[in-house]
């Protein structure tokens, strides 16, 4: 047996409007109802009653609303709810009508089943079927009543009539009172639904519109970074360009004067060589001499060492001269951090730095608190802050006439110190905020690129982790005070 296809049949047809489905779901609930009860009651009435008259009533309405009950179901299916749902009403009023007539009067309790009708045609018809069928029913139990009291009303069947007749009114009031607020509430339901199908795809529609936009505006975005990107990777290109003409340029201020400083001690080389040669001639002439005794030997032999020591110190000056020009063109952007001993470093660094003091009529004192202290870092950039830092000192002290400038170096608990300090110039109060911003120079146009000062910030803070203060008075000079942290060995 197929029951798939029995549970088809059974179940309710579904339709696109909502209301004849849901009258459709009561009618095919009702109808399937009548058939299991006429199906399963009929026989035992048909069978009990000993009266032949009254089994073959039973058969005849038995077969009657077996044939009306399948016929409504194939309307329904058929989508002809509205007509199924009146021809069911009028088949319940005839049925019951004709109950009340036959088993019974007035009093019986068939009679009451009249409010079935009502409340079936209010479910499947609304509130003003429910109130005709009302009437139906009081003028049909009214007729009943006076054929069953031979053509006349005795007061018995009067009141009951009257009696249905309240009870009927009444229900027929009150239900299509409740049906009206059914219908009410959902057709506000179904206003609220549509509502939110509306602003459903007013939603859709702006969710839509606004993935558009971001979508418009990410592409914007990502082009702007692009750009961005790009104007950032050649402010960089710049930004070197401009650090290597800076140093280019201090490293031209500060060797105008290399040439002079390197042929001093060539010249004392070139004169001790001379000198060199005529005791190694002497000397050579008094080989075999009698006359010449072994202390004249040991003379000039001392007289040699000494000749030999003076180019042997005018040498290293000069090849001193050679490493502070190194360490300052050298490329230290790609040398590793290391352990350093900083006082050669400085006192190498300002090594070129002899010249520009003779021409300004300055001094230069370095004063270390020790031939050790240890910094961690590049030993090339260190030596680059020192040379700046006593390069502007120098230029803040020839506007005044010269001066001292003081280079100290201290160990710290934390670090090390360096301090620069001049008596020069100073620094105007409004200037002290910009002193390292790129391109900020108070000297005149062609003397100075203005990025001294940042380099020697982004080398302190930037590479080394450290920080830099700045005090000045205007006319009594400036003090920089640059503090870099302890080396990364020492801390573990």
């Amino acid at each position: 047996m197929n029951f798939t296809k029995l549970r088809q049949w059974l179940a309710p047809p579904v339709f696109a409007d909502e209301e004849q489905t849901r009258i459709a779901g009561l009618l095919n609930t009702i109808l399937l109802s009548s058939l299991a009860a006429v199906l399963t009651l009929s026989p035992v009435f048909i069978l009990l009653d000993e009266r032949l008259f009254y089994r073959l009533a039973n058969l005849a309405m038995s077969a009657t609303t077996l044939f009306l009950a399948l016929s409504l179901l194939f309307l329904v299916r058929r989508g002809h709810v509205q007509a199924a749902s009146v021809l069911l009403s009028v088949m319940f009023l005839f049925i019951i009508t004709l109950s009340v007539y036959l088993f019974g009067g007035l009093a019986s309790p068939i009679a009451s089943s009249y409010i079935v009708i009502i409340v079936t045609a209010g479910l499947l018809l609304g509130g003003r079927a429910a109130i005709i069928f009302a009437l139906l029913s009081m003028l049909l139990l009214l007729g009943v009543g006076w054929v069953l009291d031979g053509g006349t009303l005795t007061s018995g069947t009067f009141s009951s009539w009257i009696l249905y007749v309240v009870i009927e009114g009444l229900m027929a009031a009150v239900l299509r009172l409740v049906l009206n607020s059914i219908q009410s509430t959902l057709e506000r339901a179904r206003r609220n639904e549509r509502a939110l199908a509306e602003s459903n795809r007013e939603l859709q529609a702006i969710q839509a519109s606004l993935g558009q936009r971001v979508t418009e505006r990410t592409r914007a975005l990502q082009e702007v970074n692009t750009a961005l990107s790009e104007s950032y990777y050649a402010l960089q290109e710049n930004q070197a360009r401009l650090l290597i003409s800076e140093k280019m340029a201090s490293l031209g201020r500060l060797t105008a004067g290399v040439a002079h400083e390197i042929n001093t001690p060539l010249a004392a080389v070139r004169a001790s060589l001379a000198e060199l040669d005529k005791l190694a001639l002497e000397y050579q002439d008094s080989i075999g001499d009698q006359e010449v005794e072994p202390g004249d030997h040991q003379e000039i032999a001392q007289e040699m060492r000494e000749t030999i020591r003076r180019a042997s110190s005018a040498a290293e000056r000069a090849a001193g001269f050679v490493r502070s020009m190194k360490t300052q063109t050298r490329n230290h952007s790609t040398e590793e951090k290391q352990p350093f001993n900083a006082v050669p470093v400085a006192q190498e660094a300002l090594l070129l730095l002899q010249h520009a003091l003779r021409q300004t009529g300055c001094t230069l004192a370095f004063e270390p608190e020790s031939q050790e202290i240890e910094l961690y870092g590049s030993p090339g950039r260190f030596a680059q802050v020192v040379t700046n830092l006593a390069s502007n000192a120098i230029d803040a002290s020839a506007a005044n006439g010269g001066g001292p400038v003081i280079v100290r170096l201290r160990r710290e608990a934390d670090g090390v110190s360096l301090q620069v300090s001049d008596y020069g110039v100073g620094i105007a109060p409004e200037n002290i905020s910009r002193i390292f911003e790129p391109m900020f120079t108070t000297k005149p146009f062609g003397e100075g690129t203005g990025l001294g000062l940042t380099i020697v910030h982004d080398i302190v803070v930037g590479e080394f982790g450290g920080t830099i203060e700045v005090s000045s008075q205007p006319e009594l000079g400036t003090v920089f005070q640059l503090h870099f942290p302890k080396a990364s060995h020492e801390n573990d």
